[in-house]
Formats: structure tokens, C-alpha cells, sequence
């Protein structure tokens, strides 16, 4: 796939989150560090399908944003 998806993060602008994306099968596909209020993902080089995106403040396991991705082509 190309392109890019924006996820807005209003609620955790001042915090240091990553971002994780994985797929069906539990492979983390994308691990992205960032800081403030707009997230930019590149979907190059993923594949069409489902994927589970999760945000959680970094170096730490509780998640606070969960959500899926459907990529088409």
C-alpha cells in the first residue's frame, strides 16, 4: 500500500507516546516513537488487510488508544 493516515491525539498532545501497528497475526509490523498532537502514519510496504493500531506512552504497557486499520487496494 502508499499513503499516509493521520491520527489526531488531542487528548496525550504533551506526552511521549509510541505508536504500534500490527497485523492479523500479531506481527508489530510498525513501532513509531512521537510527541504532540497530529500522527503521522506511512502505510508504504503494508500489505491490504486488517490491522490493530494501539498508543501507549512510551516504555510503558498500558495502552491508551486502541483502534483497527483496514487497508485496501
Amino acid at each position: 500500500a502508499s499513503g499516509v493516515v493521520f491520527i489526531d491525539n488531542q487528548e496525550f498532545s504533551g506526552d511521549r507516546l509510541t505508536l504500534r501497528l500490527h497485523d492479523v497475526s500479531g506481527k508489530e509490523v510498525v513501532n513509531q516513537d512521537f510527541v504532540g498532537e497530529r500522527i503521522e502514519l506511512s502505510l508504504d510496504g503494508l500489505n491490504s488487510g486488517l490491522y490493530f493500531i494501539s498508543i501507549n506512552e512510551r516504555g510503558e504497557n498500558s495502552i491508551l488508544f486502541r483502534d483497527k486499520l483496514t487497508i485496501v487496494e
